[in-house]
């Protein structure tokens, strides 16, 4: 079973800046990420490579299809957490 998206920070550590994560949020907010994956959604294969290079890939579990769309990952049971 594949882990959840989570973040251990006040924000991804993709982002730069805290800024640039609320600018994320409220464009979010009108079209909202696929349950499961949030900010991840919006994140395309070489963008992923490019954090993991610097150890600012949270999840670096997220897998794509061959489109380029990350493939949302299975939930954890609510009785497993």
């Amino acid at each position: 079973m594949k882990p959840r998206v989570t973040f251990a920070h006040a924000f991804p550590l993709c982002f730069d800046t805290r800024k640039q994560f609320d600018e994320w949020l409220a464009v979010a907010r009108m079209a909202p990420p696929t349950a499961g994956l949030s900010v991840c959604a919006d994140c395309k294969p070489s963008f992923q490579k490019a954090m993991i290079a610097k150890r600012r890939c949270e999840n670096p579990h997220i897998e794509f299809d061959k489109t380029g769309e990350p493939i949302l990952p299975l939930e954890i049971p609510k009785d497993n957490q």
